[in-house]
């Protein structure tokens, strides 16, 4: 990890892109951040530009930033290393809401509310599905379906 040599402030609510993408729009922070990047990066081997969002403040969302992902249209992805029940996907979910967004195609990563045994943090995260394969398997079910053109058409 790379510091840089002067504190910079963080205007507070302000989400960060960590990569440009234009086919879909990974929204995640702390932890999960490392995991979103190289699923980004394997999925742009095959072909899909996928954007990850640094989402650090989870309250208050960067709306501007929403909105602006939102009107894109792209499909969104969250991860979150937390309980999925009242978490941070769910304010995205209900933020798009609020704003009449009513078919971006939102999925949401985190922990199931349910008990998790005891074991390694791999193993666990294994367990419960927040591995880059199954991000990048997220990513793919949510991607509308190419449509090509056959000759003549």
């Amino acid at each position: 990890v790379k510091m840089d040599k002067e504190l910079k402030t963080i205007p507070i609510g302000t989400w960060e892109v960590l990569r440009p993408g234009k086919d879909a729009v990974i929204l995640t922070f702390g932890t999960t951040i490392e995991m979103a990047l190289e699923a980004a990066e394997e999925l742009q081997k095959e072909g899909l530009s996928v954007r990850v969002v640094n989402a650090r403040f989870i309250k208050p969302i960067d709306k501007q930033m929403m909105k602006a992902i939102l009107n894109e249209g792209l499909p969104i992805l969250t991860i979150e290393e937390a309980v999925l029940e009242g978490g941070f996907g769910s304010t995205i979910l209900e933020y798009a809401h609020d704003l009449g967004m009513y078919h971006t195609p939102i999925d949401r990563m985190g922990i199931p509310d349910r008990f998790i045994e005891h074991g390694s943090i791999t193993a666990l995260l294994e367990e419960i599905g927040l591995t880059k394969a199954e991000v990048m398997n997220r990513i793919k079910l949510l991607m509308p379906p190419k449509t090509h053109k056959g000759i003549g058409s």
